[in-house]
């Protein structure tokens, strides 16, 4: 049994379709699928491992052809296999480039008037907070207590917008 993506399919110009049918059938050539488009035009359908073959007889005896279907899995795996490295690659590229969106790469701190910068730079460290750790890593509850234990701050949030933290402190300016 022939799969569909064992086969081509060539439409061929030329003269003489006829006699190059016979011609083909003596060279042991399986094909199907034969239509006769017009007078000078044929297209049929053949087995890949004979595909070498028939074009190279189609080119010895000057006839036109041209490949109408080619099954697209057969010519992905083709490319695959011919560029192997290229794929890994590809998909070392973009396994670094997803995961790279799992860490902490910067961190900002936003909304200081009067608690100093270091005091949360503090906090941050305390809780294990440093550019490079992963992202699910950080324990923003208990940053959240501590830094409402600091004086004069109201609420405090953190969260992610990319791979940067963003630890927004909000703090009471009439107390």
């Amino acid at each position: 049994m022939i799969h569909k993506w064992q086969k081509t399919r060539l439409q061929v110009k030329g003269l003489n379709q006829l006699r190059l049918i016979n011609f083909l059938k003596s060279e042991g050539l399986v094909f199907f699928e034969l239509y006769f488009l017009d007078n000078a035009n044929l297209q049929l359908t053949v087995h890949n491992k004979n595909l070498v073959k028939l074009k190279a007889i189609l080119e010895r005896y000057q006839y036109e052809y041209k490949v109408v279907f080619v099954d697209l899995a057969r010519f992905c795996i083709q490319c695959i296999k011919r560029r192997i490295g290229a794929l890994v690659g590809c998909v070392f590229f973009l396994s670094v480039i997803l995961s790279s969106n799992l860490f902490v790469w910067d961190i900002k701190i936003g909304g200081l008037d009067k608690v100093p910068q270091n005091m949360v730079q503090n906090i941050l460290k305390q809780n294990g907070v440093h550019k490079g750790m992963l992202a699910s890593r950080v324990k923003q509850n208990e940053i959240k207590k501590q830094m409402m234990s600091l004086e004069s701050v109201v609420d405090t949030t953190l969260h992610m917008q990319g791979t940067t933290l963003r630890v927004q402190v909000f703090e009471d300016l009439f107390g």
